[in-house]
This record gives C-alpha cells, structure tokens and sequence, in this order.
C-alpha cells in the first residue's frame, strides 16, 4: 500500500529545492550589485559580496541534502496493516471462490452469444 508519509517527504524535498534556487538568485544578485558598484567610474570601490547570501545557500544546499536524504529513507510502500490497522483483508479461499464465480459467468455468457450468433444476420 502507498505510504502517506513519502508524500510528505517528496513535498520537502520540493521545497527545499525551490529554497536552494531562490537562494542561488539572491547570490547572483548580490554578485551583479557588488560588480556594479565596482565598475562605477571613481567610486575605487572593490566587488566585495555580501556573506550571507553565500551562508544563505549553503544553509540551503544542506536542507535539501537532508531532505533527500529523509525522502529515500522513506519507504514508498508499506504492509497494510502499517498504513490502517483496522483494515481487514479479504480471506483467500473466499477471494478464490469470487473469482471462480466470475470466470464461470464470463464463460456461461461467451458460449450463449456463441450460440445465439448463427440467428442474427450481421449489421
């Protein structure tokens, strides 16, 4: 039975993923203003980037790790009896029987419209 808590686990791996983007943006940003400000005619300023927005991404990079890492840990599929306690499955000499049921059924219709068919004109 599929597992809920795999949902889960792909959900953070998803955020986490979208965190680590938006981290990535806010450094690219970060490194454009530091080299404009740089570039800027007599302002003798260095490109210098802020830490943070490196910290920021690393600290990111580390979540998603985590979540990766949680999510293949989780199993994706779980014994019933783990998923819903109270759930009972069907016993097998009565699923047996059903479905012996059913394929005597499916055949007694086959050989009726095989017989019933030489008495109908086509179309």
């Amino acid at each position: 039975m599929p597992n809920p808590a795999k949902a889960a686990a792909k959900t953070a791996v998803e955020t986490a993923r979208a965190s680590v983007h938006d981290a990535e943006t806010t450094l690219s940003e970060a490194i454009d203003d530091a080299g404009g400000r740089a570039r800027r005619p007599g302002s003798g300023a260095t490109a210098t980037v802020d830490p943070a927005a490196g910290t920021a991404l690393a600290a990111a990079r580390d979540r998603l790790t985590a979540a990766a890492d949680a999510s293949r840990a989780t199993p994706s599929h779980l014994p019933l009896h783990q998923v819903r306690p109270d759930a009972r499955l069907l016993d097998e000499e009565r699923k047996l029987l059903a479905h012996a049921i059913a394929v005597a059924a499916h055949n007694a219709e086959s050989t009726l419209a095989r017989m019933l068919r030489p008495h109908y004109s086509p179309g």
